[in-house]
């Protein structure tokens, strides 16, 4: 995968999911004025590429993500599976990001000078925020009934905790190290892997997302040239 295409993704992945809180992402369900404010953010992440490439590229990148958003505001109503719904959005764009790619292919000069960087860069935070929603989104029937932490935000940021640590190790040519990470995280739930069968399989399900993603994203993002 080039530099220009992973670069247009890690803009993607600011725009859509860290610069959209859970707040405005609700209000952008129920009200249109929330489609055109997330797709005005959404805007300001690509800044960048008005100063390295024809305007062109960015009008096509954030023109196409509003048209896209405003189509799925009234289908996102009445989706009965919004996992589904959420996965063929993202295809949608990043294959717009792909396809602007190409065309401007070579012309970000400053951006393919640091690729390594920008790798990396996307790496972590494609690990972090959208990891932890895609999660969500198409695990969410496997999560047992009741609350698994009594703190709120716990289990999130022991995802993300996770994710980071297994990536390190991945990055520092260890991956076999990975075993020890699963095996102090099941020792740490070994009461609850016990005594609940539901958690038992939550956790497998966990454990392996975190997993492939962070493999996944490191051949994809690092090693894919």
């Amino acid at each position: 995968m080039s530099t220009i295409t992973i670069l247009l993704l890690g803009m993607h992945i600011i725009g859509d999911f860290y610069l959209q809180p859970t707040l405005l992402a609700e209000y952008k369900k129920k009200k249109f004025t929330g489609v055109l404010i997330h797709s005005i953010v959404y805007a300001m992440a690509f800044l960048p590429l008005l100063m390295e490439t024809e305007s062109s590229a960015y009008f096509i990148i954030v023109g196409l993500h509003f048209l896209f958003d405003s189509i799925k505001f009234p289908i996102e109503k009445r989706a009965t599976k919004p996992e589904r719904l959420f996965v063929m959005d993202q295809i949608l764009h990043v294959a717009t990001l792909y396809w602007v790619s190409q065309i401007y292919m070579g012309t970000a000069l400053l951006f393919t000078t640091n690729a390594q960087y920008i790798r990396l860069a996307v790496y972590l935070l494609i690990l972090l925020k959208p990891t932890s929603i895609m999660f969500q989104m198409v695990f969410s029937r496997f999560k047992p009934q009741g609350s698994i932490s009594s703190i709120e935000g716990a289990g999130k940021t022991i995802g993300y905790l996770e994710r980071l640590v297994l990536a390190a190790l991945v990055l520092m040519g260890q991956p076999a190290a990975i075993g020890w990470v699963i095996a102090a995280k099941a020792f740490a739930r070994s009461k609850q892997l016990s005594e609940s069968t539901d958690f038992c399989e939550y956790f497998l399900v966990g454990t392996l997302v975190s997993i492939i993603s962070v493999l996944a994203w490191y051949t994809i993002l690092i090693t894919w040239i």
